[in-house]
């Protein structure tokens, strides 16, 4: 059932001006700043948004997430994302256990960004690895931790 984002007059179906106003609307800080991207480019929760979710998720509970869809180039930057991660120094270390042999600058690699990428675009590059990346069997613990070495975001 469509609800809070159908129309008034066809309350059966959804009204996808709604859903682009709120998508819009969870961009903005004010409102949490849950979302980053457009609709051209898609969307991406930011941190805030994904403690957001995970504060939410038993709402639910009856809901078949299993399917994640992906468009085939951004499956592809996934297969080969997932590659170059396993292959950084900073998952070798980590995979070992010296998380405090890890610089910055390895944890960085590991994230494709260095000190050209700033501000907005680092926090984006970082969000959306751990947004696609963050639950992967192999990567996805290296993910999670290795933010907390990351500079500036």
């Amino acid at each position: 059932m469509p609800g809070r984002f159908s129309w008034r007059k066809y309350k059966d179906q959804i009204n996808i001006d709604t859903v682009r106003k709120r998508l819009w609307d969870a961009t903005k800080p004010d409102n949490g700043g849950h979302l980053v991207g457009s609709e051209k480019e898609g969307w991406l929760l930011t941190k805030a948004g994904r403690v957001f979710a995970d504060s939410h998720v038993e709402h639910l509970e009856k809901v078949d997430l299993s399917k994640t869809r992906l468009s085939t180039k951004e499956q592809a930057w996934l297969m080969r994302e997932k590659q170059r991660m396993l292959g950084e120094t900073a998952y070798q270390i980590f995979s070992d256990g010296n998380l405090d042999e890890i610089s910055a600058i390895d944890a960085e690699r590991f994230y494709r960004i260095d000190d050209y990428v700033t501000g907005a675009a680092r926090k984006l590059k970082v969000e959306r690895a751990t947004n696609l990346l963050g639950h992967d069997p192999d990567v996805g613990e290296a993910v999670r931790e290795l933010v907390k070495f990351v500079r500036d975001i």
